[in-house]
């Protein structure tokens, strides 16, 4: 959706996509309006074509979120994207499956079409910002790294972290000998400074860039914290564990684990 700007009232535009945009609509609409009394100016982009009427972006997708405009009693703009989508997301896409890559669509349809052509858009509108809908728990941390640890039966087969108190002293791939049975889960938060570390990697006895090589430059410069997994995890390396992880996600659900910080 976007804003338009009123006397001393900010504008701002909430784009939805999808019959999924009424949530947003419903959420971020009433929530500015209510509560900030901004005017607000809902967007639909759509951004697939085709001769079948499903998926993302179809017709009742734009029909859908117009409703929800019209319940809001606000007005309600739809973006034709299909060329510049896909240019910039589907022909990358399917150039990097040929080249045996594992592209990442979102990133640049973020890039190229929703926070940019849009923010062209809002800007057009007289938009002073964009409520996208994606929400997230922002918590201030200090410089370097931070990683997620989880307690496993088999540490043989993760990166292991060792530890001293509440510090990670180290990291090491798939040990014969664990110092530890805390695995590293493969979620990691970097600060900038990863971008020069990353560069002076170099590849492992497996012919390999590892992320433990990483980790532990933040870890000499004593710059790495921890926190640590609740709730099921595994990882798909084996058969054995993908069959494992099947079975736990059909039986329980998908696992929103909660991050338990060790005490400073």
């Amino acid at each position: 959706m976007f804003k338009r700007v009123v006397p001393s009232v900010p504008q701002v535009v909430v784009p939805g996509v999808g019959s999924g945009s009424g949530l947003v609509f419903e959420h971020n609409g009433r929530r500015y309006v209510a509560t900030n009394r901004h005017e607000v100016v809902g967007a639909t982009l759509k951004l697939w074509g085709g001769v079948s009427d499903s998926g993302c972006c179809s017709v009742a997708d734009v029909d859908d979120a117009r409703r929800v405009a019209q319940t809001l009693g606000i007005d309600h703009h739809v973006f034709n994207y299909t060329e510049e989508f896909n240019r910039h997301v589907v022909e990358p896409f399917v150039a990097d499956h040929v080249a045996g890559r594992t592209p990442n669509p979102c990133v640049m349809c973020n890039q190229n079409l929703k926070f940019g052509r849009l923010l062209e858009r809002a800007d057009q509108l007289g938009a002073q910002y964009i409520a996208t809908g994606h929400f997230a728990r922002v918590e201030p941390s200090p410089d370097g790294a931070r990683i997620l640890l989880k307690q496993v039966h088999d540490p043989q087969r993760y990166g292991v972290a060792e530890l001293r108190g509440d510090r990670v002293i180290g990291i090491e791939e798939k040990p014969k000998d664990p110092k530890s049975n805390m695995s590293v889960t493969g979620i990691y938060f970097y600060d900038g400074k990863v971008f020069d570390i990353i560069r002076t990697v170099k590849p492992s006895g497996r012919g390999e860039l590892e992320i433990t090589d990483v980790n532990n430059n933040y870890i000499a410069r004593g710059e790495m914290t921890f926190g640590t997994l609740d709730g099921w995890w595994t990882d798909a390396g084996t058969f054995p564990s993908l069959a494992l992880a099947n079975e736990m996600a059909l039986k329980g659900g998908m696992p929103f684990p909660e991050l338990h910080r060790r005490p400073e």
